[in-house]
């Protein structure tokens, strides 16, 4: 993996070998949720079940010593999006590869399989500044509505509010979060780095009012190409 610079926000990416689906119910899902948590932390993880770790631990009192700044993420049946900022030296490579270890051997433990889970190592890109930075957090915030209609990209939203109402209601995403809601999973990203990108949740809403109304710049148009 290239060298990441620090304080520089990157589009981190990842999918199922043989395109095949890493979350298979709702406890995967909660489970690589509370591994964005807790990996995110230069301290050894304990090696003890799931079930256990979760209980014991105080959201509301948060001291790790963390790897890196979460902003945004989707997780989809079949791959995952998170939009993460370096802290430290090799920070992204420790926590992706401690989130990869951790749920690969949770995942094959629960349903009896061996081997790789995720199709290589993951993928990264810069996620740049400004208007461009901007947009792949919205790339991510809205990858959900592919289960919404498939084709969105191509032909466009019919009815703008009964889509943002899905992306409300999808539980395995920051959307909410990152339009200032009360979520579940409001422990894994930091909304003081969210703040760094756009300067008010209705700067957000305008942006993904103007994409899913098909207003698509070039920026857009090569982000919302990427099939994965």
């Amino acid at each position: 993996m290239r060298d990441l610079v620090n304080n520089e926000w990157y589009h981190v990416y990842n999918r199922g070998v043989e395109k095949r689906r890493i979350f298979l119910d709702n406890e995967d899902y909660a489970r690589f949720l509370f591994h964005l948590y807790e990996c995110n932390n230069f301290v050894t993880l304990p090696d003890t079940a799931f079930k256990k770790r979760i209980k014991e631990v105080n959201f509301s009192s948060d001291n790790r010593d963390r790897l890196v700044d979460v902003a945004a993420f989707t997780l989809m049946p079949n791959h995952f999006h998170i939009l993460v900022r370096s802290i430290k030296d090799g920070s992204i490579s420790d926590f992706m590869q401690r989130i990869s270890v951790a749920y690969t051997k949770g995942f094959n433990k629960k349903y009896q399989r061996v081997g790789a889970l995720f199709q290589g190592p993951y993928k990264v890109k810069l996620a740049d500044k400004g208007a461009h930075l901007q947009h792949v957090l919205v790339y991510i915030l809205t990858n959900a509505l592919n289960l919404y209609k498939s084709d969105w990209k191509e032909r466009g939203i019919d009815n703008i509010k009964e889509a943002k109402r899905f992306l409300e209601n999808y539980k395995y995403s920051s959307y909410r979060s990152a339009m200032g809601g009360k979520d579940a999973f409001n422990f894994v990203t930091d909304r003081g780095s969210l703040s760094d990108i756009m300067e008010s949740y209705k700067d957000l809403e305008i942006l993904i009012n103007d994409i899913l109304g098909g207003e698509l710049s070039d920026i857009d148009l090569a982000l919302f190409g990427n099939k994965l």
